[in-house]
């Protein structure tokens, strides 16, 4: 084999020049030893003239169980014998833990970036920095391997990079498996380093190559990158890049690929780069070339280039470089093959192994500030009671080591709260068929605690229970209740087979099992899982009920007692308006699974039957059994006629609403305060009579329609006023002003005639009804007296005093004398009920057969009315006048009433209207009384 020196040199062990250094196109090469592992570069650093020292001296660093990394580098001390200080490029620092490793972690105080400042080391990203006045140089990062795990920490004082010795395959390299034309393909991003030298010869008589690598193949051949586990410098494996079954075109030519290149890595100016080597004789000749690549700017550093013979191969050798200045870097690798027979058949391979980067600013003082950012930690739950000692050894550039065994760390133990293991889920499947019967589960919950072998088991809001021997505790679920032996952690699900049943849809059914030690508490899932395997439509809704609306109704029902397996995702609903014979679908898809929906664009007025249908995934299930209402809405309001005031009543004539919302009037209400309040009333037609009023009083009257819808629309609110007048009783005709013969008395209730009892005794006539009393006399020397015919006889000119109990307190009566009416007067009833009063008869009265109406108001508002036809006598003749002497002459009575003329008396006695009712009630006693004495 022939390598290639540097332009213008002598090959190693020559004096003469190489005919490649004659050739014109010739660049700057660096050139790497082929043979015996020579180098061609700069040597190793000069070796430090004495072994590096470790020491360091304390006490263990306290550490609490499972706590925050602690510093425990703080004493290391890193010194060389002699005074001479030691550098580590290629070297290393190492820390190790002892005691329990597996749990322990090693790590070191990072910064967020690294410093220039003269001297100080930084940590960034597992990288160590130092800073040189203007930027930061690499000196090392952590072992990819040995990286703080297992209580092992070492920093390599070499530039980052992963997978070095391809013991993770092509890991952290890209591979590039084709042809490389060299100054023209690019790699990396970047063009591909050209040379500009060639082999110089070939066998006889083909000569040398005119082509160099610029003409592809007649035959490509393959090229491949890939891991070779029989070759290797450093572990097991090494990276070969092979060409194989070319055919080359003219014979002689050079054919270069496949190619790789590594992942970027950071280097300062002065780093060493070493990489070991092999080449490959195959189809034929092996051409080989390496260089290192600046992604900063581009420019690249040879280090390789080498060609073989015929039947050349090479053994591993090694080669150092330098980097030239700080900067990111990517090894490239290009393996290739020289016709060297140029019998135009080509094939070679090149391995590469053990690729490092050292620097050479790692020092003593380096090495000892990254002891000292020394962290630990451990996870352990139960770690060593006794001092974990650190174990510190450094390896410098020479391979001398320095080792120390110092005081590490105290942990103080803490409590750990305990372990639960999840329990397997236990399992049902429901079917269709019911009822199904389910078994009991058992089983037992597991625990662990490091530092406690006592356990209490549970079951979050379980109660105490012995209702299934052997277990002390209760907690009722969806599905069943779980029972637990709190002291064995024993359980037992018992299912409830009807619940299990009742679930349509696979569902969980979840318990939280503890587990307690020394007051500390850990919890875990019991799940209960009910399968229901998807078959089938669903069964049909139950229980279908229908409430009517306007043009709408409102359905509710229950959903299906099977689905099938399905979840029921919405209802389907039909309509049906002809009894059930043909049905129209209303509502394709509630889309819900809520059991109620409400139909509308109905016809009020039209009996309409509904049913449903659940819907599954699987289809839509069995229709329910019909229901049926009848759409309505309020009524519209009614039309008041007329409202005709009377005495403490209203008449109100009115037409039925317009529109009923599709159902009868079944009623109807009134409001006297404008729709605050309602009162019903029985009258389905007009008229409506409001009685039990105050006269005089306004009230705000309306009233509407009832309908099986609820009230309908009320009428506009109007002012009226109940007031007093005569009250119109049954007679001939209708209702006629009452005109009684003297001696009649007759009593009604709101115009209803009514029996009444009277008496009379010492002057006063006294008439009783049901709860009330009215009481008459007259105000002069005879009193109430009757004549002959047992007629009631009041002297005319004279005065009535009337009374009376049991009427509606803080009401008015009024005292009418008629025919044509005259009002005596209103007396006022107190509160306890009662009035009295005295009148008296106008003067312009003519004697004769009169009428006397009281009316007046019952506690509950019925209006009393008291009539009885009475004799005005008329008054004695003066002294002197021609009448004689004796009885005051009694008028003539004829076959009608005397007028009464149209002056309304005035009362003697205040007392208004409930005076004259009294007056009135003892009229009507009087004559029924006399009358009865008559007919004796």
């Amino acid at each position: 084999m022939t390598p290639r020196p540097l332009p213008g040199s002598a090959l190693p062990g020559t004096g003469a020049p190489s005919h490649a250094a004659r050739r014109p196109r010739l660049g700057r090469r660096l050139l790497a030893a082929v043979g015996a592992a020579a180098l061609l570069t700069s040597a190793w650093p000069l070796a430090a003239s004495a072994a590096p020292v470790v020491g360091g001296t304390g006490t263990p660093v306290p550490y609490t169980e499972q706590g925050s990394p602690v510093p425990i580098g703080q004493n290391v001390t890193i010194t060389s014998d002699a005074g001479s200080p030691s550098t580590y490029g290629g070297g290393y620092i190492d820390f190790q833990i002892d005691g329990d490793t597996a749990s322990s972690l090693l790590s070191l105080r990072s910064d967020a970036a690294p410093s220039t400042a003269s001297g100080v080391i930084s940590i960034v990203g597992g990288v160590a920095y130092r800073g040189n006045g203007t930027t930061a140089d690499v000196i090392g990062s952590v072992d990819e391997n040995i990286d703080g795990t297992n209580g092992h920490l070492r920093v390599n004082f070499t530039s980052p990079f992963s997978n070095s010795s391809f013991e993770d395959g092509i890991t952290g390299w890209t591979p590039v498996e084709q042809r490389i034309d060299l100054g023209v393909t690019d790699l990396a991003g970047f063009p591909s380093l050209e040379t500009g030298t060639y082999p110089s010869g070939g066998a006889a008589p083909y000569g040398a190559p005119t082509n160099q690598d610029n003409t592809a193949p007649q035959r490509p051949g393959t090229f491949s990158v890939t891991r070779d586990n029989s070759q290797a410098t450093d572990g097991v494996s090494s990276l070969s890049l092979s060409s194989s079954g070319m055919t080359t075109t003219q014979g002689c030519d050079v054919v270069h690929g496949p190619a790789v290149y590594s992942d970027v890595f950071p280097a300062s100016q002065g780093d060493q780069i070493y990489f070991d080597w092999r080449a490959f004789y195959g189809d034929d000749a092996y051409d080989v070339l390496g260089y290192v690549l600046n992604t900063d700017d581009g420019t690249t550093t040879p280090v390789l280039d080498a060609t073989g013979t015929e039947a050349g191969n090479t053994e591993w050798a090694t080669v150092n470089a330098a980097i030239p200045k700080n900067g990111n870097y990517r090894f490239v690798f290009v393996s290739g093959t020289f016709d060297f027979s140029c019998g135009r058949a080509a094939g070679a391979s090149l391995r590469i192994d053990n690729v490092r980067v050292y620097g050479t600013k790692a020092n003593d003082a380096a090495a000892q500030e990254i002891a000292r950012r020394l962290l630990f930690s451990s996870t352990s739950d139960n770690p060593p009671t006794t001092p974990q000692t650190l174990t510190v050894t450094v390896k410098d550039t020479t391979g001398k080591t320095g080792t120390n065994i110092q005081p590490g760390v105290q942990i103080a133990p803490v409590d750990d709260a305990p372990t639960i293991d999840t329990p397997a889920a236990i399992a049902f499947t429901n079917t269709e068929a019911a009822p199904e019967t389910f078994a009991a589960q058992t089983g037992t919950l597991s625990a662990a605690d490091p530092d406690s072998t006592g356990f209490t088991y549970g079951v979050t809001g379980a109660s105490a229970s012995s209702a299934v021997a052997g277990y002390d505790l209760a907690k009722a679920g969806a599905s069943g209740t779980l029972y637990v032996n709190s002291t064995t952690g024993a359980y037992r699900f018992e299912p409830d087979a009807a619940a299990i049943d009742r679930t349509l849809v696979s569902a969980t059914d979840a318990f939280a099992v503890t587990v307690t030690a020394d007051g500390k508490q850990a919890q875990a899932q019991l799940s209960v899982a009910i399968t229901v395997a998807v078959a089938g439509t669903a069964h049909a809704p139950t229980g279908l009920q229908a409430a009517p609306g306007d043009a709408s109704a409102r359905l509710t029902w229950t959903a299906p007692d099977w689905t099938g397996g399905a979840a029921v995702t919405g209802y389907r609903i039909e309509t049906s308006t002809d009894g059930g014979t043909t049905w129209v679908e209303a509502v394709a898809d509630t889309g819900s699974a809520d059991t109620s929906a409400t139909v509308t664009g109905l016809q009020n007025g039209t009996d309409t039957r509904f049913r449903v249908s659940a819907i599954t995934s699987e289809g839509t299930g069995a229709a329910s059994d019909p229901a049926s209402t009848t759409p309505r809405t309020a009524a519209s309001p009614v039309t008041v006629v007329s409202v005709k005031p009377g005495n403490h009543t209203l008449t109100v004539d009115f037409a039925p609403p317009a529109s009923t919302g599709g159902t009868p009037v079944t009623g109807y209400e009134y409001s006297l305060d404008g729709g605050k309040t309602w009162t019903a009333f029985d009258a389905s037609v007009s008229p409506l009579v409001v009685r039990g009023l105050d006269n005089g009083t306004d009230y705000a009257f309306t009233m509407r329609a009832v309908t099986a819808a609820g009230p309908g629309a009320a009428t506009d609110v109007r002012t009226v006023q109940a007031t007093v007048s005569p009250v119109l009783l049954p007679g001939d005709g209708g209702q006629v002003l009452p005109e009684l013969e003297p001696g009649q008395t007759r009593m009604y209730i709101d115009g209803e005639l009514v029996t009444v009892k009277t008496s009379y005794q010492d002057g006063v006539l006294t008439i009783q009804g049901d709860g009330y009393t009215l009481r008459i006399s007259a105000d002069d020397e005879n009193g109430v007296r009757t004549d002959a015919n047992g007629r009631i006889v009041i002297q005319h000119g004279g005065a009535v005093h009337v009374s009376g109990s049991g009427f509606k307190p803080g009401s008015t009566a009024d005292l009418w004398l008629f025919s044509a009416p005259v009002l005596l007067g209103e007396p006022t009833v107190d509160r306890d009920g009662a009035f009295a009063a005295t009148y008296s008869i106008p003067a312009s009265t003519p004697a004769g057969p009169h009428t006397l109406q009281i009316n007046g108001l019952s506690a509950d508002g019925a209006l009393r009315t008291a009539v009885t036809g009475v004799v005005l006598e008329a008054a004695a003749a003066p002294s002197g006048s021609g009448a004689g002497s004796g009885a005051a002459p009694v008028a003539t009575v004829g076959s009608g009433l005397a007028s009464t003329g149209s002056d309304a008396a005035s009362a003697v006695i205040a007392g208004g209207v409930a005076g004259a009712l009294v007056l009135l009630g003892a009229v009507v006693l009087l004559v029924t009384r006399l009358r009865r004495r008559h007919s004796a």
